[in-house]
């Protein structure tokens, strides 16, 4: 079995001694080093990892921890994504500090990164890495020379209170429009700040998208039509001429629109319904023809 070491950090007067190893694996392939102690108790490790003869890659991390005094007190195992497979010492289930020096969270399986959490399980992150919350954007605009941006929620409800956190943090905040190049835009087109068209849509003549609406892939929209603020089309809605979609309101995936249609605030589409008549505020409506189900109240879930 081809061994070799990663790292060794030797005891300094007893003192706990704190490293930080970083692999030197291809981007695509997870590290197999483990962790680096932050524990007291850890006084030096020794980070191994085995070979893959065939690939090259290190495919299992082993660390022995060492006590101030020499003796072991922890020994810890991994696969290449972090899982654990085996352990053992006296200071093993106490240790916290583990795959990739990081804070292991038992009951829920996950190492913490600062701003977010890895599932060595799913073997991904539980979210995107992000630069700041929204206190920090006056410092990120200097930091990253930001021009502006857009708020990339799909909630309509939640995508509004994150503006408003945002302009109350920064009222000068830039808020663009993104419009995707094979999207096609007809004549006397407007398109609010903070709004996004995707990839495929189309919007026809004398059509108004309010601010920070979503018009997602492949969604169609004919002439004259409007949908206020914080409105969403998911892919593949169509619309005929003359439709209004009221403030908060989501049509969801492959729904269609007959023409002259008013739909009203607050108000939820679902997916593949055929509109063919004028829904109220604050409603759940969905079948072909779309009936109401239920209502619903400003800022409850829908996704």
């Amino acid at each position: 079995m081809n061994f070799h070491t990663k790292a060794f950090i030797p005891l300094l007067l007893g003192l706990a001694s704190l490293a930080t190893v970083h692999g030197s694996l291809p981007s695509t392939t997870p590290t197999a080093e483990t962790l680096h102690s932050r524990t007291p108790f850890d006084a030096c490790h020794l980070s191994i990892t085995r070979t893959d003869p065939f690939t090259n890659s290190s495919i299992i991390g082993l660390t022995p921890f060492l006590n101030v005094w020499g003796y072991l007190s922890a020994t810890y195992r991994y696969d290449p994504y972090g899982r654990t497979i085996a352990q053992a010492g006296p200071m093993a289930q106490t240790n916290r500090y583990r795959f990739s020096s990081k804070e292991y969270h038992e009951p829920s399986g996950l190492y913490y990164y600062g701003y977010r959490f890895y599932s060595p399980e799913l073997q991904r992150w539980l979210n995107r890495d992000p630069l700041g919350k929204e206190e920090d954007i006056p410092l990120l605009i200097s930091k990253h020379n930001l021009f502006g941006g857009i708020v990339a929620i799909g909630d309509n409800w939640i995508r509004a209170k994150v503006v408003d956190k945002v302009l109350n943090n920064f009222p000068d905040f830039n808020f663009i429009k993104a419009i995707h190049p094979s999207a096609s835009l007809s004549g006397n087109v407007s398109v609010g700040i903070g709004s996004v068209v995707m990839g495929g849509a189309v919007i026809n003549s004398n059509t108004t998208i309010g601010e920070h609406c979503i018009v997602n892939t492949n969604s169609s929209i004919d002439h004259d039509c409007k949908m206020e603020v914080f409105s969403s089309l998911a892919p593949g809605v169509t619309t005929g001429g003359n439709v209004y979609i009221g403030e908060y309101s989501a049509i969801s995936l492959g729904a269609k629109i007959i023409h002259n249609v008013v739909i009203g605030k607050h108000t939820v589409v679902g997916a593949g319904s055929t509109v063919l008549k004028n829904l109220p505020d604050n409603c759940v409506a969905y079948n072909t023809p779309a009936k109401i189900v239920r209502n619903r109240i400003a800022g409850e879930k829908y996704l």
